[in-house]
Order: structure tokens, then sequence, then C-alpha cells
């Protein structure tokens, strides 16, 4: 599996703080079944984490080298986590901020509370008219989407991608947060997911988020989610047409199991 979102790279914000730290959450990485991570680093362009690209890149060498050198069995790939705001595509023009890998998509993330989701579609929109695909964070914690999931809907008309985090299908976050995140995975709202983990007993509650996961849209659905789609914006140079997929269907029971 890839994982799409995680702040393990040292050194650069609010996520791993030594090399030592990013080790041992690689290799709980790892051990959760992942074999391929996205570094994300924050980049907040009027907040406290905005390290400088040749800071993230030299920091990203060093622990490629390291983790080659352990043979840890974990492919990294560098982006970022742009908190958005009406200056960032000009910034991008002057390299301010690193798109997914070698891909055509960079991930944009807004605050959890009071954030405005009309500033997200204008940004979507000024990235898609520079040739940039959109992969928008964590929707599930905005105050906005727990409002109604269906601004989503918004987002991928205008050709952005959703991801939520794995965690957001536990109790790890607050109750409105998990509740959402079912809700925009029966409704064919969600692409592609990530940890978000800033430290290793994130990874550590992966297999509990996934037995939540694979019980609300079924195993095939899931592994499309957490495997197929991440590989095609990791893998493809090309974006691919966002698309809501049909809703989920299941049992009452089975939904009263998991919200409780």
């Amino acid at each position: 599996m890839i994982d799409m979102h995680s702040h393990a790279l040292f050194g650069v914000d609010d996520g791993a703080q030594t090399i030592g730290d990013s080790i041992g959450m690689i290799e709980a990485a790892k051990a959760a079944g992942f074999d391929e991570i996205v570094l994300t680093p924050h980049y907040m362009p009027y907040g406290k984490w905005h390290a400088p690209m040749e800071v993230v890149g030299r920091n990203f060498e060093i622990l490629k080298r390291v983790v080659d050198k352990l043979g840890l069995g974990v492919e990294l790939h560098l982006g970022s986590e742009i908190n958005y705001e009406y200056a960032v595509p000009e910034q991008i023009c002057e390299g301010a901020y690193k798109n997914y890998g070698e891909s055509c998509y960079f991930l944009l993330e807004t605050e959890c509370f009071g954030a405005s989701a009309q500033k997200l579609i204008s940004g979507i929109k000024k990235f898609s008219d520079m040739g940039f695909g959109t992969i928008i964070a964590h929707p599930e914690r905005y105050d906005f989407v727990q409002e109604d999931v269906d601004v989503l809907n918004d987002f991928i008309k205008e050709g952005a991608l959703i991801q939520s985090n794995f965690l957001s299908l536990t109790d790890y976050y607050r109750k409105p947060v998990r509740a959402t995140m079912i809700k925009m995975l029966e409704d064919g709202l969600v692409h592609t997911m990530g940890t978000d983990a800033h430290q290793k007993d994130m990874y550590e509650r992966f297999g509990e988020a996934a037995r939540t996961g694979k019980a609300v849209v079924g195993a095939k659905k899931w592994k499309e989610i957490t495997e197929d789609n991440p590989r095609r914006i990791l893998k493809e140079n090309e974006r691919f047409a966002a698309q809501r997929a049909p809703k989920v269907t299941f049992s009452s029971s089975l939904r009263g199991g998991i919200l409780e």
C-alpha cells in the first residue's frame, strides 16, 4: 500500500523531529502494510510551518539514504501539504511547494474551523488553469463538510480528488469526524486515503481503521481507494477524472455497529 499523507520527514514541521523519529515511523508504517510513503510536510504561508524547499529536499535525501542503508523496504516520495491561501498559485510558480512525487498533483488543506469552501474551490480552479491537479486533504475534519458533505461534489466537479485520513474511521478525532467520514465513504466521495501520521502510534491504529473501512465499502472498493488510486496518482503523469462513485448500501445493523 501507499501512504499518501505522512509527516515522517524529520525537522520540517510538527511531525518527526529527529531522523530517529522518522525511522521509527517508517518502521511502524512497514509493519502496518505500507511499502511506499509520500512525505507531505506542512506549508502554511502565514503560519508556523513553511520550511524552505532546500531544507526539505536535503532532509529528504538524507532520510532516503538511511532508509536504503537499513534495508527497510519502503520507497519514499516527496510532496507537500499546502494550507491554501490566495497567494499560493503564484508561489507555486516560484517553486515554493512540492507536488506529489513526479505527478501533476498538489495536496491542499484548509482550517478545520471557520474556513471557506469557496476559497478551496477558487484554488482548485486556479491550479487546474495552471495544468495541475488538486487533492483535498481530510475534508471530514472541516466543519463546513460536517454540516453538508455534498459540498464535496462541488470540489469534484471542478476536478479535485478527495483524500481522507485513515484514523478518521476510529475515535482518534472528534465524533463528528468519524460520522462524516463514514457518510463520505457511503456516498462515494473518497478517492484516496492517507494516515496523516505525525508519530508512529498513528500507524499502529491502521488495522482498526481498515476493518471499519472494509465493512463500509467492501474489500474491492477499499482496495481501489487505498491501493489502485494512489498508484494512479503517483505513477501516471496525466490527471485522471474525479468521479463520484455509486452509493454504498448495507444493512442498518451494520451501520449501527460502525457508528456505535
